[in-house]
This record gives structure tokens, sequence and C-alpha cells, in this order.
């Protein structure tokens, strides 16, 4: 009896969970074909040009057509005999055709979904990768395409039914099989500390720091929620329709008596017995019954998360039900549990289905989009702020024009403007240097008029005056004339006519005209 007590204390000292690698390149491995089932004897199977290691490991003696890698393994049993025939051994189900080896690249050790938990149902998405003291298993008769990018720390590893320790699984990373297997990047290393936890309170999973936190949550998809204002757990990459307590605890709390009394006082459900599949799947089947997961946070707090499998609206609102008969049940009696209090948040019951399937790295997507239309809205207000106060003609710039003429405007300035009094039309000015018409004078009705002047009346001193200062008539308005295409006749009446006629006048105004 007393064997049995000590038995029972050290598996209340020894916490940890045993997590197992999912993915293979296994050759009879459906997932690892383009059609999702396995070859047949009579497929044209194809291995792309690049392979790192396929393990073909088949029930076929016979096959029509393979098409090998031109760089890679294969790896084959030692008691393996294939066989190649046109007309290998028939199979009712197998339809022929190609089929295609599609799992050539390198799985991350921190895709939760490349794991398997075996003893827990884990809603925090960070805690599904192994923790600090958790044991990994890799099964044996498989091969594996693994890549690690950080240094990690495990309980247990067990590799191909072979426990390791720290150094020999850094000297099998170093051989051809483990460089065939593991892609180890950016320095990473593996520590094993070989032991579970053992403290009694529990022990941080470590995966929720700033380095590692962010990687789990880029590879992760998370799944849509039906309810509002969900709640992400502290290590969750996801929001949950649900509950989360919160709870700070005693010095002689212990984890595995807490799971124990919160399964049966409240009849919860805490292991994946009906579940193999991990714990992406829980919500496929409603049950009506609440999922729970326990574990200690880096903040040294105790988290209990809460959830349902229940659909649409009502999805998480079991879970909220259940978690606050819990509360009230601790702050009824806080160390019959080992604690000293306890937070509660919830979601709230939504209309439907809402937006999900966002990963970490659209998170990142999304907010970088926002940065830049605030950026370009920014921007804009700045130009038309700035633009506003610019002169709409600068003074440097000259204005441009373009007219254009109707087409039943007359084109002759000298003809009359249908409709309009003739007032308009004669108007004129009186120049005061030369004796013009006056208003009353139609220049229109005698053309002579308006190259003809009398110079009799101009005085020579006032000419000459002007002329030396550049205002005067220069030398060719002397004899300038123009032609009025409205007449039939041109004008060649000028200056040269009334000079003649002037006699000595325009005599002197010549010599003026040279002396100047």
């Amino acid at each position: 009896m007393k064997v049995v007590v000590v038995f029972l204390s050290l598996l209340g000292i020894c916490y940890g969970s045993s997590k197992q690698w999912q993915r293979d390149v296994n050759f009879d491995n459906p997932n690892n074909w383009n059609t999702g089932k396995a070859p047949c004897a009579t497929n044209k199977i194809i291995f792309p040009e690049t392979v790192k290691g396929v393990l073909l490991q088949t029930n076929m003696t016979s096959v029509k057509e393979v098409v090998l890698p031109k760089d890679g393994v294969l790896l084959m049993p030692s008691n393996m005999t294939l066989n190649f025939s046109d007309s290998p051994a028939s199979d009712p189900e197998c339809d022929g055709g190609d089929i295609t080896f599609t799992r050539t690249n390198d799985e991350s050790w921190f895709d939760p979904d490349n794991w398997l938990d075996s003893d827990s149902l884990i809603t925090v998405e960070s805690e599904r990768v192994p923790c600090t003291y958790d044991s990994v298993i890799f099964p044996q008769d498989k091969v594996f395409n693994v890549k690690l990018d950080s240094s990690i720390t495990v309980g247990t590893m067990t590799f191909s039914g072979k426990d390791y320790s720290t150094s020999r699984f850094s000297s099998f990373l170093a051989s051809e099989t483990g460089k065939m297997q593991f892609s180890i990047t950016s320095g990473a290393s593996v520590t094993i500390k070989g032991n579970s936890c053992p403290i009694t309170s529990g022990c941080p999973c470590g995966n929720d720091n700033e380095v590692l936190l962010p990687k789990i949550c880029n590879l992760y998809s998370c799944l849509a929620v039906s309810c509002r204002n969900a709640v992400t757990p502290v290590g969750g990459c996801c929001p949950l329709c649900g509950a989360i307590l919160t709870m700070e605890y005693t010095t002689n709390f212990n984890l595995a008596n807490f799971k124990k009394k919160i399964h049966d006082d409240f009849g919860v459900r805490d292991n994946p017995a009906d579940n193999p599949t991990g714990g992406r799947r829980r919500r496929e089947v409603d049950t009506g019954m609440v999922d729970t997961y326990t574990s200690k946070t880096s903040k040294d707090q105790i988290q209990l998360v809460l959830t349902d499998r229940a659909a649409g609206s009502s999805s998480g609102q079991t879970a909220i039900d259940m978690a606050q008969k819990i509360v009230t049940a601790m702050q009824n009696d806080p160390g019959a549990f080992g604690i000293t209090s306890v937070d509660m948040k919830s979601s709230q019951k939504g209309t439907g289905t809402q937006t999900g399937g966002l990963s970490g790295g659209g998170v990142v997507g999304i907010v970088i989009a926002v940065l830049v239309v605030v950026i370009v809205i920014i921007t804009v207000i700045f130009l038309l702020r700035r633009y506003q106060y610019t002169p709409f003609f600068s003074k440097d710039q000259p204005l441009h024009a373009d007219m254009e003429i109707a087409a039943d405007i007359p084109v002759g300035f000298m003809e009359t403007i249908p409709g309009q009094p003739a007032a308009m039309y004669m108007q004129s000015f009186d120049n005061p240097v030369y004796n013009t018409p006056s208003a009353e004078d139609n220049l229109y009705d005698d053309p002579t008029k308006v190259a003809t002047m009398d110079l009799t009346e101009v005085d020579s001193n006032d000419l000459k005056k002007e002329t030396k200062k550049g205002k005067g008539l220069p030398p060719e308005t002397l004899t300038a004339s123009f032609d009025n295409p409205n007449y039939a006749s041109v004008m060649e009446t000028g200056i040269d006519d009334v000079t003649s006629e002037g006699g000595a006048r325009a005599e002197d105004l010549s010599k003026m005209e040279s002396e100047s």
C-alpha cells in the first residue's frame, strides 16, 4: 500500500505532455500524393526533380513506370523487391494515369498542425508545439522532413524507437541520415532535459515568448468563429468562443489535483479519448459538452480555457455558463481549489459566422495595409493644403488664350454689323498731335482720309524735339501705306504726296530727319 501511495505522489510531481510528429515522406502515405491516394501498379509514378528522401515502403511487387528525381534519395527496406513490367498485375481499384509525389518541402517544427498531443485537448496554439518539459516522439518506420530554425528545449526525445540525450541527438543531426531528415538553420539547437516538470504547480510551456510565439502564429490559420468579442488565451494565436479563467494560486497548489477536481465536480472533458486527430477538429461534432484545458502561463498564473462544440450564434454559450458555475464555486471556497483569486473573461453571443481564417502573417498584412492607407490620406491632405494657398496665375507666367470668331460675324472690320446702330461703328477719337477728323466725320465713307494728313500744321521744332527723344515718327513712316481689302482700289497716297504739296515744309522736314 505504501508503494502505491509513493507511486501516485510521483505521478503528481512528474507532469508533462507527450507530442508526436504527424508528417512523413513515406511512399505509402496517401497524403503525400497529388491524387490523395497511394500509387498502384498501373500508375505512372512521378517524383519531382528534387526530393530529400522518400521511404519506398510498399506492398506492390511490380510497377509499370517510375520517373526518378534528379537529386534525392529513395530508401528501400533491405528485403524489398520491386519489378518493372509493361503489364503489371491488374488491380480493379487502380485507374492508372499519372500520380505525382508532393511532399517535397520541409515541414516546420513550429507548425501546431504537425503535432498530435496524446494526453490533453489543447486549445492554446503555442502549447500544441512541444513545450520545455514535453516528451517528443518521432514514430518508427517513417522518414521525415523537419525544418528547425530556432533553438528548442524539450523534456525527452524518442526518434524511431530510440531515446536520445542532448549530445547523442546532436551527433545524429550531424550524420547523413540526420541531415536528410532535419534542416537546421539560423544556428538552431536542441536541448533535451531528460525529465518532466518537477513542480507540483506545473511548469510554463515556454513557447509564448517574443521569439517563438510570432513564429508559431505565422504558421497557423485560425478557424472562423461565430461569436462576438471572442477571447484569446495567453499563448494563443486565435480568438475563441467561450471563457477564460485566470487564477492566482497558493503555495500548496497542485495542478494535477486541480484538473481532476474540475473534471469530477463539473463533468467537463479534458482528454482526447474520442478525438484522436488533435485539437483542430474538436468543434466539428456538436455534443453539447464543454472542453477544458488548464496550464500555467509565463506570467506564473493558472489559466483555464473553456470551449464547447456548439455552432452558430450559440457557440461558446454552454462553456460560458459552465465557467460562471466554476467561478461561483471558487469564490465560495477558494481553498478547495488551491487558489487565492479568479478572473473571468468571455465572448458574447453572436449572430452567425464571423470572419476567420486569418494567420498571424495575415494580421500583419492587414496592419501594413492600414498604415499605407493612412500615409496616402495624410499625403493627399498635405498637398491639398499646400496648393490651397498657391496663386492661380503666377506673375512670371503669361496667360494664353485662344479666340475663335463665330461664323456669323463678318470678317471685314469696316463692314456694318447687322442690327446695330451706326453710332457704334462710326465712333472715333481725336489725336491732339495731328489734325485728325472729328467723330462727326465718317472715316470709312472716304478712305482717302485714312492715309492723308496736313503736315503743314505740324511744328518742325516739336517734331525734332520728339524725334531726338525717340518718340517722333520713324523715317519709314514717311512712305507708309496700307491696302484695305474691302475696297477695289489700292490706296497709294502716302506721305510722299503730302510732302510734294507741302513744298518747303517737306524739305525742312527732310533736313530735320538727316540732322537727327
